[in-house]
């Protein structure tokens, strides 16, 4: 079943020479930085728009740095929001928050384990029933894998598939892009990851964190997920959502013929008329 409230968007500006790594968050550059501080006030401007006892979990990322730090800065641009704002419908639990409450002993002087973290924060967000809650919580979810043999080998090396794919349109990212959708993955002898299933898998990820969510929360509470992934994953989700299931070159000129930009947004809720949608480049289409 399909998660009907939940967003994701594109890592943020990987380093270049002339836009340096940031010293603070690795595999963002500093003005990757900047650009996910604001970003994060477009996600609180969705949260504003949900009703009173809303929980937003901030979870699902690749493996990759780049994508991990950018739901942090999220999180973080939006705790101080809050906090500068005096918001007090709002309550988030951040990297900070989760932190501290890791370091703590209990009675035998043992740190607590996972799961009793989860089951912390879980209390946290029950004992205040009517307020918002962000929960910035960034957890590798194996759906959002970037390496282990999909783009990379699981030592970070690009796959023959997407080495050849590059050479074959001498490194024009959104080349490679539209013929990765328009041979389903397939180049000559080789074959990388199918279109249509990474959008799939995608999509499962986002439902194990909602039940995992859930079955912490109940069922009671409107649940938000949020995730942070890649390009290419991301477009063929978008497509998939905005086509009838169908990745395809039409598909993805329905949905702009461009790829998604770095910590570019796309959002699954419902709209004015009570109908679950994509929201995605300005436009929505219904599901």
């Amino acid at each position: 079943m399909l998660q009907e409230n939940f967003f994701a968007t594109r890592h943020s500006i990987k380093p270049k020479a002339e836009d340096p790594e940031s010293e603070v968050y690795s595999g963002v550059s500093e003005k990757g930085v900047d650009l996910a501080r604001e970003r994060a006030g477009e996600i609180l401007e969705l949260m504003s728009n949900e009703p009173a006892g809303t929980v937003m979990l901030l979870a699902g990322s690749s493996e990759i740095p780049r994508a991990r730090n950018a739901a942090k800065i999220y999180g973080e641009e939006m705790d101080k929001r809050l906090e500068s704002s005096n918001n007090e419908e709002t309550l988030i639990i951040s990297n900070k928050n989760i932190k501290d409450t890791s370091k703590k002993e209990d009675a035998s002087g043992d740190k607590p384990g996972y799961s009793q973290i989860v089951e912390e924060i879980a209390e946290k967000i029950k004992a205040n029933p009517e307020k918002k809650v962000i929960v910035d919580f960034p957890m590798f979810i194996k759906e959002f894998a970037f390496n282990n043999d999909r783009w990379a080998d699981k030592d970070g090396k690009m796959t023959e598939y997407v080495a050849k794919l590059l050479a074959k349109h001498s490194n024009d990212i959104e080349g490679c892009l539209r013929d990765w959708i328009t041979n389903e993955g397939k180049l000559e002898d080789l074959s990388g990851p199918n279109p249509t299933e990474m959008a799939k898998e995608q999509l499962q990820g986002i439902e194990r964190l909602a039940e995992f969510a859930k079955r912490y929360l109940g069922e009671e509470r409107n649940l938000v997920i949020g995730s942070v992934g890649h390009s290419w994953s991301l477009d063929a989700l978008a497509v998939y959502l905005a086509n009838n299931g169908k990745v395809d070159i039409e598909g993805y000129e329905k949905i702009g013929g461009q790829m998604i930009k770095e910590t570019q947004l796309m959002r699954v809720g419902k709209n004015k008329d009570d109908k679950a949608c994509l929201f995605y480049n300005n436009n929505e289409y219904q599901l």
